[in-house]
């Protein structure tokens, strides 16, 4: 491909990204973003083949940009806890718009690309969440006396019960509000009197900053 056709490819994969995570993969047809990139139907089929293709193509670029951004944590963290509020913050705007049936849509229409996502969260997520508990525990943040193998598959499995769409149709919860009650729930669950005033600490800053915008 040329660069001038990567560059169309890329924003056709980031469009259909933004549509798809507002309104879920089944509510977005080829038809409704050749209508929002303002281009043909025709044009969109000279990159991807059909729409399972796009949504392919779309769910590896969130996976690979999620990977990234859990690797860039890991470095700017100062601690454990740091690592954690850091991937709060960094993904708290897209749960604010994200539509809680993505997941479901995924599994249902798009087996492929749900197979894909299964990987990222059991093994990449999984690895992810293992390391930062066994960071903790070296710097005396999380306590010891638990099974850390089977408190970070606990805690990757929540994925699948924040894109639950009946619990927050039933509960009336924001996907946002939800987002951050699991991350607060593991946290207070795991830490030393040392780690709970760190959580403490971030909370504290958090709020200075929204009250600053």
């Amino acid at each position: 491909m040329t660069e001038n056709e990567l560059s169309q490819r890329d924003r056709i994969i980031r469009e259909g990204r933004d549509l798809v995570l507002r309104y879920g993969i089944r509510s977005m047809s080829m038809a409704d973003l050749a209508t929002h990139l303002g281009m043909s139907k025709k044009t969109i089929y000279q990159y991807f083949k059909d729409k399972n293709d796009l949504v392919d193509a779309i769910v590896t670029v969130m996976l690979d940009h999620n990977c990234e951004m859990c690797r860039l944590e890991r470095i700017q963290s100062k601690d454990a806890i740091h690592e954690i509020f850091l991937s709060m913050d960094m993904n708290r705007g897209i749960m604010q718009t994200m539509n809680p049936g993505l997941l479901y849509d995924l599994q249902k229409y798009h087996p492929k690309s749900f197979e894909k996502f299964r990987k990222f969260k059991d093994e990449f997520l999984f690895d992810i969440v293992k390391s930062n508990v066994l960071r903790g525990i070296e710097e005396g943040l999380y306590r010891t006396d638990f099974h850390v193998e089977l408190i970070a598959r606990f805690r990757t499995e929540a994925v699948n019960f924040l894109f639950n769409r009946e619990v927050s149709q039933q509960l009336k919860l924001s996907m946002e509000f939800v987002f951050d009650e699991l991350h607060y729930h593991f946290m207070y669950g795991l830490v030393t009197p040392k780690g709970y005033k760190l959580i403490q600490k971030y909370q504290q800053q958090l709020e200075d900053q929204k009250q600053k915008k």
